[in-house]
């Protein structure tokens, strides 16, 4: 993972990996974003870790979970 400051939502920093692509309308706080991610319109992540691949749909709300590339998108909780 190849990672660079992301601050989207006036929330802390996270990481953003290469060729990672979010829209503009998304909310990420303290998240960490692999490689050839997409992050879809008014979706909403926190303190979530999105590996290579995976594709977050318009308008999903996620905290603390990993998610995986997979149709449809493999979320699995950190508690």
């Amino acid at each position: 993972m190849a990672a660079a400051a992301l601050d989207r939502g006036g929330g802390p920093a996270g990481a953003r990996g290469r060729n990672a692509r979010v829209a503009p309308t998304a909310h990420i706080e303290s998240s960490i974003l692999w490689d050839d991610v997409e992050v879809g319109e008014g979706a909403v992540l926190e303190e979530c870790i999105v590996t290579d691949g995976a594709v977050v749909p318009d308008g999903a709300r996620y905290r603390r979970a990993v998610l995986r590339a997979g149709a449809p998108l493999i979320v699995e909780p950190f508690d």
